[in-house]
Order: C-alpha cells, then sequence, then structure tokens
C-alpha cells in the first residue's frame, strides 16, 4: 500500500497524461484525501472511495479499484498520510491551522475541528467552481453565441433570448423530441414533477436530482408538439 512517490508528483503527471472525464475523477480524489486528512480520519482505498461517492459524486469505490492511475495517486497520499510526510496541499492546510489563524484564543479542539472542516470545504468548492468555470468556457468555444446580437434583442420577461436560425424540419424535430420525452419509460429515474401546477422533467439521483427541462421548457416544448 505504501509508496515512495510524491503525491504532487503523481498529481502533476497524470495531468498531462489522461482526458477531462480522468481529471475529474483525480481532482475527487485529491478532494477526498484532503478532507480525510483534515478530519484526521482513517485513509484508505475504500474510505477515499465512500468520501467521493458521498461528497462529490464519484468515483465509487470499484471504479477507483479497477483504476491504475487513482489508486497510485492513493498509495501516495496514504504514505504522506501516516509517516507525516505532508503533500504541499497538506501543508497549506496544516498552516491554515496554526494557532495564528484562529479567529479567537483559547478555542477548544473541537471548535477548532469544525472551522478546519469549512475551510477544507471552502476550497474544495473554489476547486470545483474553477474547473466548472473551466468546462463553461470549452463548451462556449465549442458552439459560440453572437453577444451583439443577444444585446441588441433586449431582455425578454427577464430572460436574455436567443434566436437560432431554424429551417423546414419541424416535424422531424418533434419526432425527435417525442422519442426523447419516451426515455422516461426506459429511464425510471427520468420523472416529470409538479409543483404548483407547473411541470417539469428530472432526474432522480442519490447524491442530488438535476433538472432536465425546467416548467418554461417543458410548457415550451409541450406547446411546440401541439
Amino acid at each position: 500500500m505504501y509508496s515512495a512517490e510524491s503525491s504532487a508528483a503523481i498529481f502533476e503527471e497524470l495531468k498531462s497524461t489522461i482526458n477531462a472525464k480522468g481529471m475529474r475523477g483525480l481532482n475527487n480524489v485529491r478532494m477526498a484525501c484532503d478532507f480525510i486528512a483534515s478530519a484526521r480520519g482513517m485513509m484508505n482505498y475504500s474510505r477515499v472511495g465512500d468520501v467521493t461517492e458521498s461528497q462529490f459524486g464519484g468515483p465509487k469505490k470499484q471504479s477507483i479499484q479497477n483504476n491504475a492511475n487513482l489508486k497510485r495517486y492513493i498509495a501516495a497520499r496514504i504514505t504522506e498520510y501516516y509517516r507525516g510526510k505532508d503533500s504541499p496541499r497538506q501543508q497549506s492546510l496544516s498552516k491554515s491551522n496554526e494557532p495564528a489563524s484562529w479567529p479567537e484564543e483559547n478555542l477548544s479542539s473541537r471548535v477548532k475541528m469544525y472551522i478546519s472542516h469549512l475551510r477544507t470545504r471552502l476550497e474544495m468548492v473554489e476547486s470545483r467552481y474553477q474547473e466548472l468555470r473551466f468546462l463553461q468556457e470549452k463548451l462556449t468555444k465549442a458552439d459560440p453565441v453572437s453577444l451583439v446580437e443577444a444585446i441588441d434583442r433586449g431582455n425578454t420577461k427577464g430572460h436574455l433570448t436567443i434566436q437560432y436560425p431554424t429551417n423546414n424540419n419541424d416535424e422531424e424535430l418533434k419526432v425527435a423530441i417525442r422519442s426523447l420525452l419516451k426515455l422516461g419509460e426506459y429511464i425510471k429515474t427520468l420523472q416529470t414533477e409538479t409543483i404548483n401546477s407547473r411541470t417539469g422533467l428530472i432526474l432522480k439521483r442519490p447524491s442530488g436530482d438535476v433538472v432536465v427541462l425546467t416548467p418554461s421548457q417543458f410548457e415550451f416544448i409541450t406547446k411546440f408538439l401541439g
């Protein structure tokens, strides 16, 4: 289980060799290890898998066991954790736990632990925010929208409306949309949900529901299909 490699060096090496999905998994594993370290908990492959799945939506324990890169990184983190050879990430956490950084003196160890947890979670949120910003930028570059045209059209009912080109294939589009809406017959977690007489399409997940179609979108599609 123990590794002689530096987790920081492994992380930097893998960043240049894995794809975007693999990078998300590696980031989640790193944050899970940070979370366990800040809580002074037990760190092993199974525990890291539990935290990544419960706190960050994956990867699951079995996926970690089947991924040599993730196991290699976790092995290095375990070595640093139990042998006291903190990685740069852990060192930054340790510095934030120095007495000079506490809001008041004479805090109990329990209060300090809660503050440390909050600081760790804040770093995790900031890291995820940066990841989402990068993803949004990538998607925007892949399918750009003219801001000049959008601003020129103005704001309609509180939403910036962007008109996309249309063609004469409305009937084919309707058939395609009806087929997509029927996915709920095969994916049981894909359900319509009505609140205050407004209906949306929701994907039910243990880690949190995902809105596939908002009530406004669902109403628009229903009217479009006639």
